[in-house]
């Protein structure tokens, strides 16, 4: 009977352990019962009585306290987004303002974290091995290595936002990271959101990162975080939809978003403005190697140096290189502000990379700069412009040798045999943005291009409409105008000089360029000869002449 009864009790408290939300306040008590009508007062107490599954809902107000998460399976939220505050003034010991050590199916949500000053300082630190994290909906900001604003910089200070360790032999997998602000923080050498290490499958998106002194978003491999080398690396994870500006060191290199050593990685719908590069991807260990990074649909803008830099920089004795990726269908617009001869992309050491589709649109003359002969390279159907319309004093600086304009750089390296140098015709909207108007040139990009499935334009729309995709991160959705259900084409379509239209019909129609100009006009049956036309895009206005129905037809001369 002793013992029936001992098994009860077992199961009696099992039973309040049961999944439940528990409450703190800053006005509540410690000796309180947790619940939402008497919450506790901290929050390193109310860990230390809750249980795997347990919610601890964080009531508005400041908790001035750094906290560790004692064990799997918790669930951290403010009752209101940004409503409860975790602020370090004063607090000295652990480096992290939240610790998550070891843990997995930890979710933090919607709470502010500010204050935290001291040499290596964190907002939220996750380390060791575990799965499932989610870091959402936070403000992280004021998080500085020194008080001191002036103070000196060097590789040791550092502070950061949101790190992730991957130290053990069993990675550090599921992270999401996802709908955080993070901002003003003195970062000295380190990053604003950054994963290093075993670490894989995960997610950084939706965040607003921004006015930090160094890189915004670091995903890191090579630096011996992780003992096993071959695990050393922050692998197989996405990085989309974030907002990442004025990121900016004056004592070194940065950039928005970078990646260092890095493996299989989409960089896709991202915007990256006024920081030092746009984006990057290196490597800065020797005998390591950045690969398999997917660069598409972001816009890359303003800039104080290159939109995107690519490769090592010191390969292959002072750095890795970089292999195998791939660069399409971004927006690079007006960067290199600062005139640093880096141009829109700047490629230093890297293999067997593609770079097609984007649109470059300089004001400094200064599109390419590529400091090696990039083997492997496949560089084609760009299309560039610079502000002031003139081509010819454009700068292609490649592996020495000093390009003026595109006709001389395709001639002089075999690249870009099909790519263009057209005004985009674009338009800034309300939110800094360069669109596409319905004067762009549309379907310029390589007509081979195949979208991955699910893969839309950096606005969500649909990403190939037409016969080609369009160039940059925008795909143009009134692509085909046709006011009266006309169901006629032509063909083929790109062209050389003669067209085919449908046998036995008369057309009324106009040839009209990327710039709005009217080429070509007059009455058609059967085939329509263009004559020596540059290569280019333009649009071809048809009206059957026995209903009056209209057609314009988007074309590319080859």
């Amino acid at each position: 009977m002793k013992l029936r009864w001992f098994w009860l009790g077992l199961l009696g408290m099992g039973s309040c352990y049961a999944q439940q939300a528990y409450y703190v306040s800053p006005s509540g008590n410690d000796a309180n019962n947790g619940s939402a009508g008497s919450p506790w007062q901290h929050v390193s107490y109310a860990l230390q009585h809750l249980h795997s599954g347990d919610t601890l809902v964080l009531m508005d107000g400041v908790y001035n306290e750094k906290i560790q998460i004692p064990f799997s399976g918790l669930s951290i939220r403010a009752r209101n987004p940004r409503g409860a505050v975790l602020d370090g003034t004063g607090l000295t010991g652990d480096e992290a303002m939240i610790r998550i050590q070891n843990r997995s199916d930890i979710h933090i949500q919607g709470v502010e974290i500010r204050n935290n000053v001291m040499n290596d300082a964190v907002g939220i630190l996750v380390a060791g091995s575990g799965q499932n994290i989610t870091i959402e909906n936070c403000y992280i900001h004021d998080i500085h290595f020194s008080a001191d604003a002036q103070a000196a910089v060097d590789e040791q200070t550092n502070a950061q936002g949101i790190v992730v360790y991957g130290t053990g032999t069993t990675p550090y997998a599921g992270i999401r990271i996802t709908g955080n602000e993070l901002s003003y923080c003195r970062l000295g050498y380190s990053e604003g959101i950054a994963l290093n290490g075993n670490v894989e499958n995960f997610e950084i998106s939706d965040n607003y990162v921004h006015h930090l002194t160094n890189i915004g978003i670091d995903i890191i491999g090579g630096e011996g975080t992780c003992g096993v080398d071959s695990l050393d690396v922050a692998r197989n994870g996405l990085v989309a939809r974030n907002r990442v500006e004025y990121c900016r060191a004056g004592y070194a290199s940065s950039a928005g978003i970078y990646v260092d050593g890095g493996q299989h990685i989409r960089i896709f719908y991202n915007r990256c403005a006024h920081n030092g590069f746009g984006v990057e991807i290196g490597c800065e260990n020797p005998g390591r190697e950045a690969r398999n990074i997917v660069v598409r649909n972001n816009f890359l803008l303003l800039n104080d140096e290159a939109g995107l830099a690519l490769g090592g920089y010191d390969y292959p004795d002072g750095s890795g290189k970089v292999r195998n990726c791939d660069v399409s269908n971004n927006t690079f617009w007006l960067n290199d502000g600062l005139q640093t001869g880096t141009g829109s992309l700047f490629l230093t050491y890297a293999e067997d990379c593609i770079v097609q589709n984007n649109i470059f649109v300089t004001a400094a003359d200064d599109l390419l700069y590529a400091e090696n002969t990039q083997p492997g390279l496949v560089m084609d159907y760009n299309l560039y412009f610079d502000t002031d319309g003139d081509d010819s004093d454009n700068g292609f600086d490649f592996d020495g040798t000093a390009y003026n304009g595109l006709a001389d750089f395709r001639s002089g390296t075999g690249l870009e045999i099909h790519g263009f140098y057209l005004n985009p015709q674009m338009q800034t909207d309300t939110t800094g943005l360069p669109r596409l108007t319905s004067s762009s040139p549309f379907n310029t990009g390589n007509p081979g291009y195949t979208p991955r499935a699910g893969e839309t334009d950096y606005f969500g729309q649909e990403r190939m409409v037409g016969a080609a995709v369009d160039n940059g991160a925008e795909e143009w959705q009134n692509l085909t105008v046709d006011s009266t259900g006309a169901d006629f084409g032509v063909y083929p379509n790109p062209f050389d000089n003669i067209l085919f239209l449908p046998p036995g019909m008369r057309f009324r129609y106009r040839l009209i360029d990327a710039c709005g100009r009217v080429l070509l006009r007059g009455t058609v049956k059967d085939f329509l000869r263009t004559g020596n036309l540059a290569r280019g895009v333009y649009r071809l206005q048809l009206t059957r002449l026995r209903d009056g129905h209209t057609k314009i037809i988007p074309l590319i001369r080859r």
